[in-house]
């Protein structure tokens, strides 16, 4: 297989109609558990408000318990919705996280949509068209040292963060333009690419990237949905139903954007026909020697890390079943 391409595990913290949330965050730690088990790189977490498709409010928060279960794993956000939050708070949560996994924390920080939850939690939608960057600076500072800020967005008093990193943590910002990119690259940091995305784009961005940072080792990640079957058809068809469900929110979740720019709508523009063939053409769906076909083709775009979501039909069984078929099935068709 090309390049260096790791796996990872996402969880989306997804309920199942009707289930409890003490029965969703249950697969969710018995996946990370597995996941760990089978030698996988890191387990990523998420972070969603006010959502009926998701649970998991605070990345950072999940991301400590799964430290706290987990022993070699490591553990990272993807992402934390950093304009949200007070960037010198972060940086504090960020660092103790660190020292208390023994260096196996790693943050992705992100903007995440333009939703009710800059409102609600954040202080307005000016936090998200402009306040990413700043937030994001700041946040390095604070792993650095002393962090201080008189903006017109921030007004921080110099302080000193504590406790002091173990040593340099790994930050990633998650990009889905040429702006973000630029922003991560000049920054000396690397990328997260979400999913509807084909191989063409993730190599591009990959390649400006280059273009604009320091030489280095960048670890780029790449969400990816995988659905390991016996046929395509099957595997395809679970697919189907993720999707369908998957984009039943993103419309009405149109409903809940604030003072939105016309680019943020059309975030929820897409159709599933468009979705669902972009995802069966470049996603590993399918059987075990086509999603190993599709992980080296992710691989030669210059992606690192494969950000697994294996949580297709929120069921535990099948859940762990992808998973394995992917570790011991998928994995080495992909490497010989």
């Amino acid at each position: 297989m090309p390049g260096d391409l790791r796996l990872s595990v996402i969880l989306t913290a997804q309920p199942a109609a009707g289930e409890p949330d003490t029965d969703t965050f249950a697969r969710a730690t018995a996946i990370a558990l597995e996941a760990e088990a089978l030698g996988f790189d890191c387990v990523w977490t998420t972070e969603h408000h006010f959502s009926a498709l998701h649970r998991t409010p605070s990345a950072l928060t999940l991301a400590g318990y799964l430290l706290g279960r987990t022993s070699s794993i490591h553990v990272g956000t993807a992402v934390t919705v950093l304009p949200l939050h007070s960037p010198v708070h972060v940086a504090e949560q960020v660092a103790l996280l660190d020292v208390v996994s023994g260096g196996r924390f790693r943050f992705g920080a992100g903007r995440a949509g333009p939703s009710a939850a800059y409102a609600a939690i954040g202080r307005g939608l000016r936090y998200w068209e402009e306040g990413f960057a700043e937030a994001l600076d700041l946040v390095l500072a604070g792993l650095n040292g002393t962090v201080s800020a008189d903006s017109e967005l921030y007004r921080i008093p110099e302080v000193t963060v504590v406790p002091r990193p173990t040593g340099s943590i790994p930050v990633s910002v998650a990009v889905s333009s040429e702006s973000t990119v630029d922003l991560a690259a000049v920054r000396g940091l690397a990328t997260q690419q979400f999913t509807n995305v084909d191989l063409a784009t993730r190599a591009a961005r990959i390649r400006r990237h280059a273009e604009l940072a320091a030489p280095g080792y960048y670890d780029h990640g790449c969400w990816v949905h995988v659905q390991v079957a016996d046929t395509q058809a099957e595997a395809e068809s679970i697919l189907r139903t993720h999707l369908d469900r998957t984009l039943g929110y993103l419309l009405s979740r149109r409903q809940k954007l604030i003072g939105t720019p016309t680019k943020a709508r059309a975030l929820s523009d897409d159709p599933l026909p468009g979705r669902f063939a972009r995802t069966v053409a470049n996603d590993p769906v399918g059987t075990p020697e086509r999603c190993a076909h599709r992980l080296r083709a992710l691989a030669a775009t210059g992606c690192t890390q494969a950000i697994c979501q294996v949580e297709m039909t929120r069921d535990l069984d099948a859940s762990l079943t992808n998973l394995r078929r992917l570790a011991t099935e998928v994995l080495p068709a992909a490497l010989a």
